[in-house]
């Protein structure tokens, strides 16, 4: 627990000392955002797995980190959950991610990749064992800002359907890829 709260401390200075591009919105803003109109992050930023977060790189692309396992049997049905969560948000309430790219003008693109967690232990002869984690992508759904601004999340909400969702998820998205 000490270090993951070392760890979270560290890449906490680290973003705030690289701080944002010059005119990019701060990371506080970013954060506001997706919680505003995706409704993705329910948990406070100190409270989460060290990997789920957001980042904006010097392109304009904003990543959404979320740590979700795709098992197998199911990797369809979560895919489809993403493109949900992208495109209208998590929850009800959630204002889409036309009004998302409306609040952040410099974000061109937005990713939400899912990533699950790989834990090892390793034997040390002073310490006992040592734990490590790493974050491995298993998914990542991505759209850029001209086909999101584009879209009523009331219309893409109705053809997100049970049946429907992956294939028509697929054409409204601008990439998907699944590990």
């Amino acid at each position: 627990m000490r270090k993951r709260a070392a760890g979270r401390a560290l890449a906490l200075v680290g973003l705030m000392a690289a701080g944002p591009a010059s005119g990019a919105p701060e990371p506080a803003a970013l954060e506001a955002a997706v919680r505003k109109h995706l409704h993705i992050f329910l948990t406070l930023p100190e409270r989460r797995e060290s990997g789920e977060g957001l980042s904006l790189d010097d392109h304009g692309e904003l990543e959404i980190r979320f740590l979700r396992t795709l098992p197998p049997a199911r990797r369809d049905a979560a895919v489809c959950q993403g493109i949900r969560w992208l495109l209208v948000g998590r929850l009800a309430g959630a204002d889409g991610i036309g009004a998302l790219f409306r609040a952040l003008p410099d974000v061109q693109s937005v990713s939400l990749v899912f990533y699950s967690l790989e834990t090892r232990l390793a034997v040390d002869a002073q310490q006992g064992y040592v734990q490590s984690r790493s974050a491995n992508p298993v998914a990542r759904i991505r759209i850029g800002r001209e086909k999101g601004e584009a879209l009523d999340p009331v219309v893409v909400d109705r053809l997100l359907g049970p049946e429907t969702c992956l294939s028509n998820g697929r054409t409204l998205v601008d990439a998907i890829w699944t590990n």
